[in-house]
Order: C-alpha cells, then sequence, then structure tokens
C-alpha cells in the first residue's frame, strides 16, 4: 500500500490529502507552496503583474477625471462668456466712475465744505475741520463710510 501525503501552505492554513494506494510500504510526501501573490505566494513576475494592471486601471480612472474636468471647464467658459457689449458696458461705467471722481476731487478741494448727490441713493459730504478734510460716504439704507484725511 502507498500513501501519498500532500501539504499546501497558503495564508488559509495547511490543506492535507491523503492517498492510499495498495501494494507498496510506506509514505511519499509532496509539498505545494503557492505562487500567485494573491494565494500568498511569492511569485516576483505574478507581482509585476499585477503591479502593472493597477497602474493601467489608476491611468484609466485619472484619464476619464481629466475628461470630465476639461468639459467641466468648457461649459464653464460658454456659461460665462463675455460679449462685447458686456465690456463696452464696463468700460463706459469704468470712465463715469473716474470723471465723477475728478469732479468730486475738484469740488473738494475749491471749496471748504459741501454735498454731492453721486445717485439716488449715494452721496459724497465733506468738511474741512481743524487742518483735516473728513469725507462722508452715505448711502440710504447702510451705514455711513467716514474717512479723515490731513490737508497740508
Amino acid at each position: 500500500m502507498i500513501f501519498v501525503r500532500v501539504k499546501m501552505k497558503s495564508n488559509f492554513g495547511i490543506i492535507a490529502l491523503v492517498l492510499s494506494v495498495s501494494g507498496a510500504p510506506g509514505w511519499a510526501e509532496l509539498s505545494y507552496t503557492p505562487v500567485l501573490p494573491q494565494f500568498g505566494g511569492t511569485n516576483g513576475q505574478a507581482l509585476t503583474y499585477l503591479q502593472f494592471e493597477k497602474q493601467m486601471q489608476d491611468a484609466e480612472l485619472a484619464r476619464i477625471a481629466a475628461e470630465e474636468a476639461a468639459i467641466q471647464r468648457e461649459l464653464d467658459a460658454i456659461e460665462n462668456q463675455v460679449t462685447a457689449a458686456d465690456r463696452l458696458v464696463t468700460s463706459i461705467t469704468n470712465v463715469l466712475n473716474v470723471r465723477l471722481s475728478q469732479i468730486a476731487v475738484d469740488s473738494i478741494l475749491e471749496r471748504e465744505s459741501g454735498d454731492i448727490p453721486l445717485s439716488a441713493d449715494l452721496s459724497l459730504q465733506w468738511v474741512r475741520v481743524d487742518g483735516n478734510l473728513q469725507l462722508t460716504i452715505a448711502e440710504i439704507g447702510s451705514d455711513p463710510v467716514v474717512i479723515t484725511l490731513p490737508v497740508f
């Protein structure tokens, strides 16, 4: 009778298989060591292949994320597109603000005190007190802003 005992070592424990064959005495022992890293083996080539597969999956996920980000940027650009009319309105508004500021500065420098209504809701008042110029910017519905500047 021949008995064959097989031992397998893995992360799951030792698996033994015993075969009995009649006719010869003794035991024959075979051992198996796992090769694949998923089952506790140390095969360098299989491990390298698994790492390569992981890198390929990560690269694919990164490519998909980059495409989604590019599409979102294009949608944002279309949504926030500035037209020539928008630029013209902004330019005219800026020039008018500069001109109103120049008029206000000229008036402030010429008189000791005064009041300039800049719009229906906004006014600028000033007065010179003890060598200082006190500017008050008043807007309806909010607290006035007071600025004090030395006058030389």
